[in-house]
Formats: structure tokens, C-alpha cells, sequence
């Protein structure tokens, strides 16, 4: 259902002629979960081994010839500065 949802969107803005290179999608960790399963065609099953520390990354490839997503990366945290007080 999320895959789905992912290329309804995705169709939607190449078909309206808009060019879309970037999409953002703020989540908590399990809706995370389910996005990467789903794109990497493994399903719900496998949802527990992607796992999401706070403020991870997470990049997802979408090839709209072949209608396929490929997961790049997963947990990314390296621009997370440990001790952080979350202030600029």
C-alpha cells in the first residue's frame, strides 16, 4: 500500500509535466520501516532489519522507466554531532 502510494505520486507529478527530483518524507521509524520493505520488494516480513535511529537519512532511487525503487542507504547519522545540543 505505501509502495503504491509512493508511485501513484510519482506518476502523478512526471505525468503533470512537473520535474520532480526530490521528494521528502519526514516519519517516524516504523512508517520508515514499511517504506524501505516495500521498496526494496522484500514486504512487511523483513520491516524489523531496517532499523531507524533519530534523525536518520534514508535515500530511495526511484526509476520511473522501470516503475522500480532502490534503496541507497538506510540509518544514515554521520551528520549527527554526538553531544549535540540540537543548536546551529
Amino acid at each position: 500500500a505505501s509502495e503504491c502510494l509512493l508511485k501513484n505520486i510519482l506518476r502523478q507529478k512526471s505525468n503533470s509535466g512537473d520535474s520532480v527530483d526530490h521528494i521528502c518524507i519526514v516519519a517516524h521509524a516504523r512508517l520508515n520501516q514499511i517504506l524501505i520493505s516495500h521498496c526494496s520488494g522484500k514486504g512487511l516480513s523483513y520491516m524489523k532489519e531496517y532499523q531507524q535511529g533519530n534523525c536518520c537519512v534514508n535515500v530511495i532511487d526511484w526509476d520511473p522507466e522501470s516503475e522500480r525503487f532502490y534503496v541507497r542507504l538506510v540509518n544514515y547519522r554521520d551528520h549527527i554531532v554526538s553531544g549535540s545540543s540540537g543548536k546551529l
